[in-house]
């Protein structure tokens, strides 16, 4: 929920600074499936699809893995380059905790998530955690309807897609292919007409 409130308020800036958010859905980005997959996995493992039953650590770190793999091949991309950064922390905190991101009791308190499920979570409080200062040790507090916890990699990721977002939606954003999106084409009759104009500068100083 914090993650979808962070970027539709994202989206709301971009034409308050004179952007276009159409030009994000035009965008060309290089593989984008794999994005779609880790999305997939990811919800199929908060809403208890898969029926793991607090078993989703590999396919946890799997759909991490795909979504670092759409982050490399669009990695020209400004702002992305802060998102990997951002996303690579927090796979080094689930690697490192068997698939689970480690988070403190007193954010878990505050953000209002101590109650207990055997359904898979992506975010806990974990007996001896590893390197649980990358973990989730920030939280939005209750009664705000997108209390949370977070974690410093989380305000990396946010911070590098609004960076993406409005470089994007700028005029003359290169895709992650290289072409120029929103470029005007030149036409046939212009290009003859400025061929034209040079020739006849050329002679006049000859």
């Amino acid at each position: 929920m914090l993650f979808a409130v962070c970027f539709f308020a994202l989206v709301a800036t971009v034409p308050l600074s004179g952007g276009e958010i159409g030009r994000l859905v035009r965008h060309r980005f290089m593989h984008p499936l794999l994005l779609v997959a880790a999305l997939g996995i990811q919800t199929a493992l908060l809403t208890g699809i898969l029926g793991l039953q607090g078993d989703g650590a590999a396919a946890h770190i799997a759909s991490c893995t795909l979504c670092f793999g759409f982050l490399v091949a669009n990695r020209t991309l400004p702002g992305l380059w802060v998102v990997a950064f951002g996303g690579a922390v927090n796979l080094i905190a689930i690697a490192a905790n068997r698939g689970v991101m480690p988070s403190t009791h007193s954010a878990n308190a505050a953000a209002g998530k101590l109650a207990q499920t055997s359904e898979f979570v992506d975010s806990a409080v974990v007996a001896h955690p590893k390197l649980l200062f990358l973990g989730d040790v920030f939280a939005v507090p209750q009664p705000l309807f997108f209390a949370d916890v977070f974690s410093a990699g989380d305000v990396l990721i946010v911070i590098g897609v609004g960076m993406l977002l409005h470089q994007i939606c700028r005029r003359g954003m290169r895709s992650s292919e290289g072409t120029v999106a929103n470029a005007q084409p030149v036409s046939s009759a212009t290009a003859d007409s400025n061929t034209s104009e040079w020739t006849s500068t050329s002679a006049a100083v000859v």
